[in-house]
């Protein structure tokens, strides 16, 4: 039986149970299909949009698998690095995510420092492909959070508002580690609700996704969307990450709040920038830094690659045809061979009568010879008449005619004397 959640100003209770399926003995908990389906939408969401910031697909999936890989070990050895001492006792129980136990702003950096590699490797522009990934990214925090909720962490300290949540794993977190958060400034009951601080995070990102992706016909340059999710996603991780219960600490410090706070400074400051540098540019040149997918470039350059496959494919077709073709001339040599080998391998009915089949042979060679003596001289009889003139073969002709009355009168004389 899972642990309740209930939210006693609102009157909510949800069962909640951390396994979601057993598979041939191995648990599969809710925490790492929730991570996979928010993976799996930001995905989808960068497929619709290949087009629009002028990036091929085949090159970016494969940057998309390999960001996605480092984010995983990213956050996890983040998490490990800045965790408490002891926390991990063996080597599997830091490769075991399963249960949770990975860092935010460890993805970040796994994943966006691995794909601007993979982007020049690929020969993929890593500006627009930066500003398409934070987009995702966002879906994916979004989504994600509620793992939180699943296995009750990633709570805040305790409130008195209306969706303050409590239940029977936040009270032991809270009762086990009061000392500890006392040590650092934060005094909790463990009877009280507390802030459901990964909901806050959850329709935070969500509500940068919608604002991002409306904006996206509208950026001014590529990298400004990159930007603003830094911006966007730091200004709320400042604060949400200040009413959290199980921050990293780096002495009395929390790390990602301080981290949060650097990045919405610094995006913001190169925003202002570029924005007030771009704008002087195109005074004099109205294309400078237009974005990649939306110049005649990008157009140009999609068109190429498509000409460029289309020839490949057609290559491969070519030479699919020749070697099928060589491999069906094979398949018929070795046909016609099978088949004079079966015909050897049957009996000679004539086999016991050489003699006969000798003579045979003899005789069509005669009638052949005989034959071909026949033809030659009836050739060569047919060439000298074709050799006389036209006129001779008239006369000859008309000669015969005039003989023909008077052997027929022979004829008939020699009769009537027989008679």
């Amino acid at each position: 039986m899972g642990n309740v959640v209930s939210f006693p100003e609102l009157g909510i209770e949800i069962a909640v149970e951390r396994v979601a399926f057993t598979l041939f003995g191995a648990e599969f908990y809710w925490y790492g299909i929730l991570i996979a389906l928010g993976a799996v939408l930001a995905v989808l969401f960068a497929f619709s949009k290949f087009d629009e910031f002028g990036l091929d697909q085949d090159r970016v999936v494969d940057v998309i698998m390999i960001g996605t890989v480092s984010a995983i070990i990213g956050s996890r050895l983040y998490y490990v690095i800045f965790s408490a001492p002891g926390e991990f006792s063996t080597f599997g129980e830091i490769l075991d995510i399963r249960k949770g136990g990975v860092a935010f702003y460890g993805a970040i950096i796994g994943a966006f420092v691995s794909a601007a590699i993979a982007c020049k490797l690929r020969g993929v522009r890593i500006r627009p492909a930066l500003d398409l990934a934070a987009i995702g990214f966002l879906i994916g925090q979004g989504i994600g959070r509620w793992g939180n909720f699943i296995n009750q962490e990633a709570f805040g300290a305790n409130t008195s508002l209306p969706w303050g949540m409590t239940g029977s794993s936040i009270f032991n977190y809270l009762n086990y580690n009061r000392l500890r958060l006392e040590a650092q400034g934060m005094t909790v009951d463990p009877l009280m609700p507390v802030h459901p601080t990964f909901l806050y995070e959850s329709l935070w990102c969500l509500a940068g996704f919608a604002l991002l992706a409306l904006y996206i016909k509208r950026r001014r340059f590529d990298g400004e969307i990159f930007l603003m999710y830094l911006a966007w996603n730091g200004a709320g991780r400042s604060v949400i990450e200040g009413l959290r219960t199980d921050s990293l600490y780096w002495g009395s410090v929390r790390i990602s709040q301080i981290l949060a706070i650097i990045w919405v400074v610094c995006a913001a400051l190169a925003i202002i920038i570029l924005r007030k540098h771009i704008a002087e540019k195109r005074k004099d040149d109205p294309e400078f830094e237009i974005p990649y997918g939306h110049t005649e470039q990008c157009r140009e350059d999609m068109a190429e690659l498509s000409r460029q496959r289309q020839e490949k494919a057609e290559k491969k077709s070519v030479r699919g045809g020749v070697f099928g073709k060589l491999g069906s001339k094979e398949n018929e040599t070795v046909d016609d061979e099978e088949l004079d080998e079966g015909l050897s391998d049957e009996p000679d009915d004539d086999a016991d009568e050489p003699a006969e089949v000798d003579g045979d042979e003899e005789l069509s060679d005669e009638i052949s010879e005989n034959k071909n003596d026949d033809e030659i001289s009836e050739v060569s009889g047919n060439e000298e008449l074709s050799d006389e003139p036209a006129d001779d073969v008239d006369e000859s002709a008309e000669a015969d005619d005039d003989k023909r009355p008077e052997e027929e009168s022979d004829a008939d004389d020699e009769r009537q004397d027989a008679e």
